[in-house]
Formats: C-alpha cells, sequence, structure tokens
C-alpha cells in the first residue's frame, strides 16, 4: 500500500522520486506557488490520468445492463469474491493490483457495514465502485498496475462513494489533487480526522482569483503550448548569463567566451549595469584600457553613448507585419521577420529569445499595441544586426556598451532583447544623475557612490590621463576534472569508434535503454570511445499474435528513435541535390573533403565542427570497409558519397545531438513486405552502424532482403517467432507517458507484466 506523505514544499513534486509515498492534498487556498504547481499537475493529469470536473457520473443502466452481463446479480461481502469479479470485469489488472484493489474495496465496505449499511446498499455501493473502475478509471489503474505515474485532479464538492474510491486509488499509487475553491467545511464532514487525504497549509494562502478554474488553467497551459511550439529549442537551457562572473566586471566581459563554462552548447554572456564610479581620478583611463583590450580580442564591439532613436518609417517599412486577431499568431508570424540566414544556428536562437521576451506581453497588451511593441524590436535590432553579427563566431561574442542607460521602453526592450542573446550587453552609468530605467531579472549591477559626467566614450588617446597598470590575466584552464573516463562532460569526446554486440536476444532489450558508458565493452583510449551498438535482426512474430508483436515493437521505441515502415525508405530520387556532384568529391579513393563542405549542395554546415568531420570520417570507412556490394567495382561508392550526403533532416539532427558517453540514438526499421531494399537504404544502415546508432530490424516474413546489398554480415540473427506475411504496420512512434521500457522479456516467457 502507498503511503500518503506532505511535501516540504510542492515544486518538490516534480522534482524528487517518492517510490512507494503518493501525495492526496486538497487545496483550499491560492499563491502563484499553487498556481504554478496546478498548472503543471493538471497536465499530468490529462495526459496520465483523469481530470475530474464536477461530480462523477452515475452509471447508467446500460452499464449496469453490461455489468450484470459479465459479474452476474451475485454480491458477497467477500475478498475473494471481488478478486475473482475484478479478474472477469478489468483482466489486464494484473494479479497484485487485482488482490491490492479486492482488499482496498473489502475494507471499504466492511467499514461501511460496520457502521450499519444494510446489504443493498453495500451491493449498490459496489457495483458503482466497479462500474467507475471500469468505465472512468480503468486506464488509471492499469498504469498503475505497470508502476506508470498517475495524476487524478478533482474540481468540486466530493461525495462520501467519491472520496472512498479515491482514497482506494490513492492506496494504489495514484497522486491526486482536490480544489476546493469554497473552503475546506464540506470535506470535513466526510473526513472529520483528515484519514484520508491532507489539506495544503501555507502561510500566505489567500482565496481563488474569482473565476478560477481548471478551464482557465487549460487556457493558460495551451497558450504556453503554443509558446512552446514556436522555439525551436528549450532555450532556458541554453543561455547562461551572468553564471560565471566574478566581480570584476571589466574582466569578466575580457575572459574568453569559450573559457566562461564547460557546456558546448550553450552560450556564457554578460548583462552588466555600473552606476556611479569606484574611483572619480582612474575611472577613464581604466574604460579606455577596458575597451582597448575588447578590440584587440577580434570581437565586434557597439558602442552607444547617445539617445537610441526610435525606428524610423523606412526601417518600420521593411518589415512583413499582417493583421491578426490574436497575439500568439502575431508572435508566430513576426518571428519570422527575425532573420540570419548566414548562419542559422544562430537564427534559432535569435528567434527563439524573441518569443522568449515578448512572451511575457502577450496576455497584458491588446493585438495593436503588441504587434507594435514587437515590430519596433525588431526595427531596432536590424539596425544593430549586422555590427553585431557579421562573420559571427560562437567563441567570440560581440558586445553592446550602452553610456548613461536606457531612456525610454522601447531601448529598455532593445536592451533586453539583445542580453538575452550570445552578446554581452553592458550598461555604464557614470554620471549619478543620468539613472537606467532597465529592470531586468537577469542584470548584475554594481554600485558606486562617485560621479563622473561621460558623454561619450574615451576612444582615442586624447586627453585621457593612462596609468601603468600591471596586466594579470593568468587563466587556469588546466584542471583535469574528467581525465580518469569515470565522468564525462558534455561533448567532451569528438570520435568513436562503433562495435557491435553479439548478444542473447534476451539481453537487448536490458541493453537497449542503457546509456554508452555503462554498456559491456565501454571504453575510452585519448579521445576516442569505444562504442558497443546492438545491430540486430528480429525474425517472426511470436505465437503469431500481431496486437502483441506491435505492442513489443512500441516498447522499444524512445524519444531518440527513428522509425521506418516503409521498403524502400530512401531511393536515388532522394539523393539528387547530391547525385550530380558525388564523382567531384572522390578522388583515388579518398574524399576531397574541402570540396564537399564549400559546395553548394552541402547540407551539414550548419553542424559543429567536430561532428562534421566525424560524419566525413565514417563515411570514408564505409566506402573503404566495402561493406556493400559493388563498392570500389562499379561506381557504387559514388550512389553511397550522394546517400549519405543527402540524410534526411531527422537523421541529420539525431546525429548533431549524439553525445557518444549518453544516451544512443536509435534507428527501428519494421520490414513487412516483399518489396526489395533499395541500394540507398543499405548505405544508410551501414552508415548509421558506424556512427553509432543501436538498430532494430523488425521482419515478421523472415526474408533476407537487405542481406543482399552486403558483402557480410550485418546483423545479429534471432527468430522470434512465427513467419507472418501481408502485415500492416499500425502508427509507431514514441509514447512520453512511458518513462522506461517494461519488462518485455517477461512478457516474452509469459510471466505476466
Amino acid at each position: 500500500m502507498h503511503k500518503i506523505i506532505n511535501l516540504s514544499s510542492l515544486d518538490q513534486y516534480f522534482s524528487q522520486q517518492r517510490e512507494n509515498n503518493v501525495i492526496f492534498y486538497r487545496i483550499a487556498g491560492y499563491t502563484q506557488e499553487v498556481s504554478a504547481f496546478l498548472e503543471q499537475f493538471y497536465m499530468l493529469a490529462k495526459k496520465n490520468g483523469v481530470v475530474i470536473e464536477g461530480k462523477i457520473q452515475n452509471p447508467t443502466e446500460s452499464n449496469l445492463e453490461y455489468y450484470d452481463a459479465i459479474i452476474g446479480k451475485n454480491f458477497e461481502l467477500q475478498e475473494q469474491f471481488f478478486s475473482a469479479n475484478l479478474k472477469k470485469w478489468l483482466p489486464r489488472l494484473g494479479e497484485a493490483n487485482t488482490k491490492n484493489i479486492a482488499g482496498f474495496l473489502f475494507v471499504t465496505l466492511n467499514d461501511m457495514k460496520q457502521r450499519g449499511k444494510s446489504d443493498g446498499i453495500l451491493k449498490n455501493a459496489y457495483i458503482k465502485y466497479m462500474c467507475w473502475l471500469y468505465y472512468k478509471f480503468e486506464q488509471v489503474v492499469l498504469k498503475l498496475s505497470q508502476n506508470v505515474p498517475v495524476q487524478l485532479i478533482y474540481q468540486g464538492d466530493i461525495s462520501t462513494y467519491e472520496l472512498e474510491l479515491l482514497s482506494i486509488l490513492s492506496k494504489c499509487g495514484c497522486d491526486i489533487v482536490i480544489l476546493e475553491y469554497q473552503g475546506d467545511e464540506g470535506y470535513r464532514k466526510l473526513d472529520p480526522t483528515n484519514q484520508k487525504s491532507i489539506l495544503y497549509e501555507q502561510a500566505n494562502l489567500g482565496p481563488f482569483p474569482e473565476n478560477y478554474s481548471l478551464q482557465q488553467i487549460q487556457q493558460q497551459a495551451k497558450e504556453k503550448e503554443q509558446i512552446a511550439a514556436l522555439l525551436h529549442t528549450k532555450t532556458g537551457s541554453l543561455k547562461r548569463t551572468n553564471q560565471w562572473i566574478t566581480s570584476d566586471m571589466y574582466e569578466d566581459i575580457l575572459t574568453p567566451c569559450d573559457q566562461r563554462g564547460s557546456e558546448s552548447e550553450c552560450y556564457y554572456n554578460a548583462f552588466f549595469r555600473m552606476t556611479g564610479v569606484e574611483d572619480k581620478v582612474h575611472f577613464q583611463t581604466g574604460l579606455y584600457n577596458f575597451l582597448q583590450k575588447l578590440k584587440a580580442m577580434d570581437r565586434k564591439v557597439v558602442l552607444e553613448d547617445g539617445d537610441i532613436l526610435p525606428p524610423s518609417p523606412n526601417e518600420i517599412s521593411k518589415i512583413k507585419a499582417q493583421n491578426f486577431n490574436d497575439n500568439i499568431t502575431m508572435l508566430k508570424e513576426l518571428k519570422k521577420e527575425i532573420s540570419y540566414t548566414s548562419n542559422l544556428k544562430l537564427q534559432e536562437i535569435l528567434q527563439d529569445q524573441f518569443v522568449e521576451l515578448l512572451k511575457e506581453d502577450i496576455n497584458t497588451l491588446n493585438v495593436n499595441k503588441f504587434k507594435s511593441r514587437a515590430v519596433s524590436l525588431i526595427a531596432l535590432f536590424n539596425r544593430y544586426k549586422e555590427q553585431l553579427f557579421t562573420a559571427y563566431k560562437g567563441g567570440k561574442y560581440p558586445a553592446f556598451l550602452l553610456l548613461n542607460g536606457t531612456k525610454n521602453p522601447t531601448q529598455v526592450l532593445l536592451v533586453a532583447y539583445l542580453a538575452r542573446l550570445p552578446v554581452d550587453v553592458f550598461i555604464l552609468c557614470p554620471n549619478l544623475s543620468k539613472m537606467d530605467i532597465s529592470q531586468d531579472a537577469l542584470l548584475y549591477e554594481k554600485k558606486y557612490d562617485h560621479s563622473v559626467a561621460l558623454t561619450s566614450f574615451p576612444e582615442e588617446n586624447d586627453g585621457v590621463r593612462l596609468t601603468t597598470v600591471a596586466f594579470e590575466a593568468e587563466q587556469d584552464l588546466n584542471q583535469i576534472l574528467y581525465s580518469d573516463g569515470t565522468a564525462f562532460r558534455d561533448f567532451q569526446h569528438k570520435t568513436a569508434t562503433s562495435i557491435s554486440l553479439r548478444t542473447m536476444f534476451e539481453e537487448i532489450g536490458i541493453l537497449w535503454k542503457e546509456p554508452a558508458q555503462f554498456r559491456q565493452n565501454f571504453s575510452v583510449l585519448d579521445d576516442n570511445i569505444t562504442l558497443p551498438v546492438i545491430c540486430a535482426k528480429i525474425v517472426g512474430v511470436r505465437e503469431g499474435n500481431k496486437r502483441a508483436y506491435w505492442d513489443f515493437i512500441r516498447e522499444f521505441i524512445t524519444k531518440d528513435t527513428i522509425v521506418v515502415n516503409k521498403v524502400p525508405f530512401y531511393t536515388s530520387k532522394d539523393c539528387e541535390n547530391a547525385k550530380p556532384f558525388a564523382t567531384q568529391f572522390f578522388k583515388n579513393g579518398k574524399l576531397d573533403r574541402a570540396k564537399i563542405m564549400n559546395h553548394k549542395s552541402y547540407q551539414f554546415s550548419h553542424l559543429r565542427e567536430d561532428m562534421q568531420k566525424f560524419i566525413l570520417d565514417k563515411l570514408q570507412l564505409l566506402i573503404d570497409s566495402k561493406l556493400i556490394k559493388g563498392c570500389l567495382q562499379n561506381g557504387t561508392e559514388y550512389s553511397i558519397i550522394a546517400t549519405i550526403l543527402s540524410l534526411n533532416v531527422d537523421m541529420v539532427r539525431m546525429i548533431q545531438k549524439f553525445d557518444f558517453t549518453k544516451d544512443i540514438p536509435k534507428l527501428i526499421w519494421v520490414d513487412t513486405t516483399e518489396t526489395m531494399y533499395s541500394l540507398e537504404d543499405s548505405a544508410v544502415i551501414g552508415f548509421l552502424n558506424l556512427i553509432g546508432f543501436d538498430i532494430l530490424l523488425f521482419t515478421p516474413t523472415g526474408y533476407e532482403k537487405i542481406e543482399k546489398h552486403y558483402t557480410r554480415q550485418l546483423f545479429e540473427n534471432h527468430t522470434f517467432g512465427e513467419i507472418m506475411y501481408d502485415l500492416e504496420p499500425p502508427t509507431l512512434q514514441y509514447d512520453q507517458s512511458k518513462n522506461e521500457i517494461k519488462k518485455w522479456t517477461n512478457k516474452l516467457f509469459g510471466r505476466g507484466t
């Protein structure tokens, strides 16, 4: 039985494993923390469990007729009777949860009997519980039997019967929240000693806002989903503003950008404000020296020492801004006006941070004001875009320095936007009579008591009194934190050698979910990873059970899995972009990498440089290995080159984010027909095996088709069951509600779920 616990804070619910503990809260008061919790909990309940708005409907006449047809009209207040009926009523429930629910039902109904309830009342209550379990909560109890976390949220005045059933679900492992907009008095009449749930208590709880409801929560969640859909990535996980700084603003900005943090995919930018000066005599000297050092670092520097003028009509007219009825649609269209096609990765950041910044205004501004604000920001950004980002390099962020601060909301918005990009933003307000009006949670500020009237940056050595200051810039960058092969930084290693494992069939399900570094035979030598991967072909359908077969395949689909269910998948037509030039790319047995990477047909230029090299290394290895028949004999190598240089975007993205020590990307190919694989299919599979993908080929027909393209065995073959033909694959995709692969070996050998 699961135990109800009281959390130290609501957000603890989403961050900690609770094993056999559950929450069963009544929430009768409101704070922002409560609102944030309810929004997240509601989305989980909608996805994984049940949302109840108002009463749980009583069984209908047809519900009762179906119950009588399956269970009959008998009733016995016996745990064995309940258990036997549950096996007929919910046959997929599983032995353990069947026993648990039967036991909890017996305790509940027996307690009613002890309180003097008649047999007729007990029978009616029992039938009601059974119908509710089947018609309202079947998916809940099935997930609980599989140890899947389930959430339930109840809005309304709960009844005795409803509370008893929710208590049973809680004991089985369901997390439950009851919303009590009118207070807790009604509940206390049902459970005066708080035996079944806990009232959430906090010092500053207030009444719920007027019209607060699950519908409002749903609308807020929907808006967040719509905004999230506008983003290329979770930008909060990329930005590291001020997370690396010390106490010296000048030295922090002068710290080389690639030495500010260890997360290679993130950017560590500065957002500073200096108000007043520490030393009136040496301030200009220090600022002059700082500017000279900054320019010597070959970083783009924009100095703005006057008012930032509002966008001109000409600047505004260059922005395509249609009229829309809602701000989210407006935001979706206007983000396209943030364009920087010479660096697509940077463009994604520019667009995402534009969305992140303006999403705060979606519910506070009407459409016209929102449009005006967004267009003004785009126009101002376009004014500085080329100065900041021409020939942008990820390791050298541009710097935007603003003297004497922002003076109006449009300037504030521009500065806030730039500060969320890979840009160092430094606001200097040496004159205490000219204060900056920016208010930003990201802003780091130092305040001094002295004031200096400065109208322009000291760019030239004219009247500036320079002092002799010893330059100290030693950086201790050689700490060996990750040299023993037991811990790894993100993307620490730039290359890997994949080794296909020979395994027992039963091992596949175990290894499939393991990160690379925990697999047998994983090793690190210098900067190269030895990467154990799965490359297996599974033949047949166990006991001819098609439904179980598709469920079995689904259990292997992770968030990092590409699923292909047609043959052929790649054809020569898919490679037309690179095929005409393939002969130019390969001379004397070697890839001409310079020609490939500078050619107009090259599609991988936006990937990180080490990954581009890795891809071309594996392409060369695929050719050298002569795995594919005809390679280096009849020109097949040119088809291989054209195929790999034309990989689809899903595969390219999977390769780009592949960190060799962590989760391994996966390819599942389901082949149910007689149609032959293309040469291009065989090249893709062979290449992904060398890259380090786990690959499973499901072949219910048992045909040997892909093998016709290879000079040697690539797949480890496992016979799974009965040969079957003409199967039609259903939709096969990642189910986010599953956190891990089920114990499929138990299913395989009939040991239950």
